[in-house]
């Protein structure tokens, strides 16, 4: 089960507190959970390097990380529930300001190659389809205040067109929260303008939004 609010900043000694809206986001954390209970987190460091974590033994209290050599903002993490495998999709800004995935199946030891989901974007947001086998649906905010919105098989292509489920200038600059729902829609949460939380959702496999 995915956490619904995957991004936080850390401050201070290991106290961790909302974070939303800066330009560079040290310390972001996403979370996720695998089928069987596996926790992984992705964080990022004062430098932009992006880390994996995971739980030692059993409860939460002492963490192992990874690096994975990556370099990046914002990251978002999903346990691909892949069969067999326990592939984590890596989703993430670059240093060039595009949004690319990545992939381990060895709890971030390697890494496939990058997979570019858009040229330009900030606070990409990912959810698992369910049965998809690691398919996905993302998010992801764009100059202008536009979210726009596309799905991808497991391997990172593209299946659908790229939408636009917000127009220019109706969301902040700003985290984005996406939801697959096990009915085939689509749940997406945004902060407007005015800084006010907006749900929308989509029906259609998110060729529309209301």
């Amino acid at each position: 089960m995915a956490l619904i609010s995957p991004t936080w900043y850390r401050q201070g000694h290991g106290y961790w507190f909302p974070y939303l809206g800066q330009d560079r986001s040290p310390f972001w954390l996403s979370m996720d959970e695998s089928a069987t209970g596996r926790l992984v987190q992705a964080v990022t460091d004062d430098d932009g390097e992006i880390f994996l974590r995971f739980p030692v033994g059993y409860g939460v209290g002492t963490w192992a990380e990874v690096a994975t050599g990556i370099t990046g903002e914002r990251p978002c993490v999903r346990y691909a529930r892949r069969k067999g495998d326990g592939a984590i999709v890596l989703t993430y800004e670059d240093v060039g300001g595009a949004i690319k995935r990545q992939t381990t199946i060895n709890e971030g030891g390697t890494w496939s190659v990058a997979t570019t989901i858009a040229a330009a974007g900030k606070f990409p947001a990912t959810a698992l389809l369910p049965g998809g086998e690691g398919a996905t649906a993302d998010a992801w905010w764009v100059t202008g205040g536009a979210i726009k919105f596309r799905t991808f098989d497991a391997f990172g292509s593209a299946v659908t067109a790229e939408v636009t489920a917000v127009a220019a200038a109706g969301a902040a600059e700003d985290a984005i929260g996406l939801v697959a729902r096990k009915d085939g829609s689509f749940a997406l949460s945004y902060r407007n303008g005015s800084g006010a939380i907006v749900n929308i959702t989509s029906t259609d496999g998110g060729q529309t939004w209301a």
